[in-house]
C-alpha cells in the first residue's frame, strides 16, 4: 500500500473507470469508493511512518472510528484491495493476471469486480482472470448488456477436465457472449450448480 501512499493523490483514473460516489478521480478516492462497493461499509485508513518509508493500513467498519488491522478484517478486504488498484492503474495494452478475484468476497461484491474488470477491459487494459465464480462471470456479462464494454472484448474459455486410461489433459471451450450478455454454450458443470441444488430442494 505503499503505492497508493505515495501515488494515490498524484494519479487520476480515467472517468469511464470512476465510481460516482468517489470524492474525486485521484486514485485513493477511486480505490475507497470501489472498495466500499464491493465490500460495503469499508473505509481505508492510510498512515505514514515518518522517515521509514512504510506506512500502516487500517480499515474502519460502519460508522465505527476504530482502526482494524489487516489481520482483524475479513481476507477478502485485504486480498480485493490490491487487484482494484491494479485496475484503476490502467493502461492501454497492460497485461493483468487475476486469479481468483471473488475469494473471500460476498456475490454481490463479486458482481461489481466483474463489473470493474469490464471496465478496466474496455479501456484497453489486457485482463486474464482465472475464476470459479458465476457472479465475475455474470457481472461481466451484466457489463456488456449495459454497454459498458463490447462484446467483442469479452472472451470466455471454459477448462473441463479429461482423463483416458494413460493421461489427464484439459478440454477448452471459448464460449461466445452476445450483445445481451447471453452465452452460446453452457457447458456441463459450467454455471450450473446454483440450479443443481436448487432441484434438489423442490
Amino acid at each position: 500500500m505503499y503505492y497508493l501512499n505515495v501515488f494515490g493523490t498524484e494519479l487520476k483514473v480515467p472517468d469511464a473507470l470512476c465510481h460516482p460516489n468517489a470524492k474525486s478521480n485521484t486514485l485513493i478516492h477511486q480505490t475507497a469508493a470501489w472498495l466500499g462497493e464491493i465490500s460495503p461499509d469499508v473505509k481505508l485508513d492510510i498512515q505514514e511512518i515518518s522517515g521509514a518509508d512504510k506506512v500502516i493500513l487500517g480499515y474502519q467498519i460502519g460508522l465505527s472510528n476504530n482502526n482494524f488491522r489487516p489481520k482483524n478484517v475479513g481476507f477478502g478486504i485485504s486480498y480485493v484491495l490490491p487487484v482494484i488498484v491494479s485496475l484503476l492503474c490502467v493502461k492501454k495494452d497492460k497485461i493483468v493476471i487475476i486469479e481468483n478475484p471473488e475469494a473471500h468476497i460476498h456475490p454481490k461484491g463479486q458482481a461489481e469486480m466483474g463489473r470493474l474488470i469490464a471496465l478496466a477491459a474496455a479501456q484497453g487494459m489486457q485482463l486474464f482472470v482465472e475464476t470459479h465464480s458465476d457472479h465475475i462471470v455474470n457481472g461481466i456479462r451484466v457489463a456488456v448488456k449495459e454497454e459498458l464494454i463490447e462484446q467483442k472484448k469479452v472472451n470466455i474459455s471454459y477448462f473441463s477436465r479429461q482423463t483416458t486410461d494413460t493421461e489427464q489433459f484439459s478440454k477448452i471451450q471459448h464460449i461466445r457472449i452476445d450483445k445481451n450478455g447471453e452465452l452460446s454454450d453452457y457447458p456441463t458443470d459450467f454455471m450450473d450448480e446454483w440450479n443443481n441444488q436448487l432441484l434438489k430442494l423442490i
